[in-house]
């Protein structure tokens, strides 16, 4: 790592971040012929033993896994086999196997708007990693039973999912997203946005397995979908934090991380989700309003004038949450914004390790006038910052894992004698 191409902070924080797989995880074996998961063996990683004890959270999943998929696919797919096991008949996903330690009390209903799409794009994730076609053929019914489940979830029928806040008046959990303390009401960009991009990752994953009548099915859903994200969330600038035509309900709030589809797709080899043009509107817009709010990244959110949004609680919707800015800076870097995104995941560095000396003590929000801890210590989802190299030198998952004079190749054969003299 410290001899590879990228900045000196992130070789640091490569490193040191690790730390996280040793503390948070567990690595479960049942030598039994009727253990559950399967051939007796499962890897988990908790959402924080420290702060937030729940096992294998889909929605910190999503940004956290990228160190065990690039390293240890073989642990990654294992707890793959244990979402799918825990499936529902409907295809619901759950949001987790249990709490706090639990394995084997998978939780629902819970942040469920995202978790089966999310699902999807880690099945897809995996598959563009190994490039194991059997296992995309062996879990692709599961893909379709999850991408069907959240089409149970378009309440209003324009192909979008949508934002199911389960709040009540006058409180603010569960919102029952990934911002579980910020209400949104009707479609909502992130999670209408990481649906669109399940469906195109779907598509994918059914067209590798020759399923050209599913992917075809998925690519036209694909294209409704934008279509009525468009018209309902872009405001000529940006896309609306969410609207909901049936109350009335809207916030031309700007999220810094309303392009996490985009992010997702780009990361996973898919191309962009959306249209070029508006994504480069979008990130020009976040980086004159969300950037400049703070000096540790970019702040989560900002009203069209450049004051805070008060709407969320804890931080949610006025604070940093450092996995997100992180995605929306890798974005940034995709998109040829290399410059601005590179120094936003430059000041959270900065935050974590010299500010707060936090580098083995990762929050999940910052406080955004400061930089001290605000929510959630030691955070599985910080742990997206492995996916910086990849956008860093323009690489999809795939790429990456290829590149037979890349980081990862070296990390991995420079281990290799090491492993089998344990192994030995």
């Amino acid at each position: 790592v410290y001899g590879s191409e990228y900045p000196g902070w992130l070789k640091d924080w490569l490193v040191n971040g690790l730390y996280s797989l040793t503390k948070n995880t567990f690595w479960l074996y049942d030598g039994k012929k009727d253990a559950w998961f399967p051939n007796g063996r499962l890897f988990t990683h908790s959402e924080s033993h420290f702060g937030c004890p729940i096992t294998e959270t889909m929605v910190c999943r999503i940004h956290g896994h990228i160190p065990a998929l690039l390293l240890f696919p073989e642990l990654e797919r294992s707890t793959l086999e244990a979402f799918r096991f825990f499936q529902r008949p409907d295809g619901e996903i759950p949001f987790a196997f249990g709490e706090p330690t639990g394995i084997e009390t998978p939780i629902y209903r819970r942040q469920h708007p995202i978790n089966s799409t999310e699902y999807v794009l880690l099945v897809h994730r995996y598959v563009a990693r190994t490039g194991d076609l059997e296992m995309a053929k062996d879990f692709l019914p599961s893909v379709k039973a999850a991408i069907a489940f959240a089409e149970t979830l378009d309440v209003d029928g324009d192909g979008l999912v949508n934002d199911h806040a389960r709040n009540l008046p006058g409180e603010h959990f569960p919102a029952n997203q990934f911002y579980d303390l910020w209400p949104w009401r009707g479609t909502s960009a992130y999670v209408a946005g990481i649906g669109l991009a399940a469906l195109k990752a779907a598509a994918a994953l059914a067209g590798m397995c020759g399923d050209e009548a599913y992917a075809a099915e998925c690519r036209a859903k694909l294209d409704r979908g934008l279509d009525a994200y468009t018209r309902l969330l872009w405001n000529g600038r940006y896309f609306d934090l969410y609207s909901d035509p049936e109350s009335g309900a809207r916030s031309d709030t700007c999220l810094s991380n309303q392009l996490m589809g985009e992010w997702c797709t780009r990361l996973a080899g898919l191309g962009g989700l959306f249209d070029p043009e508006k994504v480069a509107s979008v990130l020009k817009v976040v980086k004159e309003l969300n950037v400049p709010a703070t000096e540790y990244g970019a702040v989560n959110a900002r009203r069209p004038d450049g004051t805070r949004d008060e709407t969320g609680r804890n931080g949610f919707s006025y604070d940093i949450f450092v996995g997100e800015i992180l995605c929306m800076a890798m974005t940034m870097i995709y998109a040829g914004e290399r410059e601005t995104g590179e120094e936003v995941a430059r000041r959270l560095y900065r935050a974590l390790a010299e500010k707060r000396r936090m580098l083995w003590d990762e929050w999940c929000l910052i406080r955004a006038a400061d930089g001290s801890p605000g929510f959630g210590r030691e955070y599985y989802s910080n742990l997206v910052y492995w996916a910086l190299p990849l956008a860093l030198t323009g690489k999809s998952i795939a790429e990456f894992a290829r590149d037979e004079a890349g980081l990862l190749r070296r990390m991995l054969a420079a281990a290799a004698p090491a492993g089998a003299r344990a192994a030995s």
